[in-house]
Order: structure tokens, then sequence, then C-alpha cells
């Protein structure tokens, strides 16, 4: 049974957001701050599959519940919740450590969809049994969605995990922003930039590249690619 946790201090938003779920056959805990959301998450058992979170929230905010979310748990599906038009708020959601985003007012067949995506990006390119890929020190072990560099564990997200994997898979070639974003977060987030290029920079960032010694490399108006020299 999916369990979706839901932190809102807006009671009609959170009202909303739990009818909308829980329609769809999904068990949902729904809460009005994000102090009540972390303690919800930190004893939940089982433990959700989906937590989706406003960015401003008193007391434990929104961005620092994602944060805290993701020094315990870098697989479950986040979604960030801001209001229409506020770019600051979704960047800052993102760079926290959210897969994705919602803005309001609150569409229902929009967020069913994200919501699935969320739930089938668990693990969006795994074969049961596929052998470990290498590109240079990165070491990516598709069945038990682990990656090491230089021998080195590193604990990924699932969307940042999902897009090192796309890269790994095409090593040696440039790919575009829409190939990635289409085979990680699905056809429809074709045109979501900000979503690919955050994830690039968390996965950057954790993966120890900089320094020109970058091993996932930007190629100005034609995509991304994956290895010393792509």
């Amino acid at each position: 049974m999916v369990r979706i946790l839901v932190a809102d201090d807006d009671p009609f938003g959170r009202r909303y957001l739990e009818t909308v779920l829980a329609d769809a056959g999904w068990t949902v805990v729904a809460v009005a701050d994000g102090l009540a959301a972390w303690e919800a998450f930190r004893y939940a058992v089982p433990s959700f599959d989906v937590v989706l979170t406003d960015v401003r929230m008193p007391g434990l905010t929104g961005i620092e519940l994602i944060e805290r979310i993701r020094e315990e748990d870098q697989r479950i599906a986040v979604i960030a919740i801001s209001m229409l038009g506020s770019d600051t708020q979704i960047l800052a959601g993102l760079e926290a450590g959210a897969d994705d985003y919602l803005t309001k007012p609150l569409s229902g067949p929009v967020l069913l969809a994200k919501v699935r995506v969320a739930l089938r990006r668990a693990d969006p390119l795994a074969v049961s049994g596929e052998a470990p890929m290498v590109v240079g020190d990165i070491r990516l072990d598709p069945t038990a969605r682990t990656l090491t560099r230089d021998g080195a564990s590193i604990a990924l997200t699932r969307t940042e995990l999902g897009v090192v994997e796309y890269l790994m898979r095409n090593a040696g070639r440039i790919v575009s922003p829409a190939q990635i974003l289409s085979a990680v977060w699905g056809e429809a987030y074709e045109l979501e930039n900000e979503v690919l290029r955050t994830a690039i920079k968390r996965a950057r960032r954790k993966l120890g590249d900089g320094d020109g010694q970058e091993i996932i490399r930007t190629h100005i108006g034609l995509g991304y690619s994956i290895g010393y020299g792509a």
C-alpha cells in the first residue's frame, strides 16, 4: 500500500491534497507544519513512499524539512509545493533535495500525475541481474541501485541516480536535456529544464566534481555527457 505524507499549514490546501490522494486509493497522513511532518517521517512504520510539503510553513519550513529528510533518506520521493510564479521557492526546494515541484493553485490531475511519476521512478532504468556499469572511476550497480566513485559509496536521490545512470548508459555520447528528462522523469517533463539542471548540479556536488575534473560535462546548446574528455 502506497503511503504519502502531506505537510501544509493551509487547512484548505491540506484537506484538498488529502482528499485527492485518498480518492486515488493511497494512504495519506496529513499534518499542519514541518515539525509534525518530521516526527511523522521519523517514526513511520512502514515508511512513506512520497512526501509532499509546502515550502513556506511556520516553525520548521518545508525547505528545512526536505533537508532533514535528505540527511536520513536519499531514496524517498519528495515533491515541493510553492505558490505559482515563485521561482525562488521552487529553486530552493529543488536545491534542498526535492525531486519535483507543484505550484498553487493545485490541479488534481497534475498532482496525481506527478505522484505516479515519483512512484514509478523508484527504480527507473534497473534491469534485474544486469552487470555493473563503469565510467572512469565511477561504478554503478543497476540491480542494487548503488554508486561508488574510486571505491567510496555515494548516496544519490532517485532522480540524481537516474540521471547519472542514463548518462552512463550513453557514455561517450552527448544527450539532450529532453532525452534525459523523458527517460528519468517522463515525456511530460521534456521542458522542465530547471528540474534537470538542479539534479545535475546536486549530483556533481556529491560526486566531487570540480577544478577542471568534472565527469558530468555540459555542452552548451547540446546537452550533457559523462566521462573525462567526453
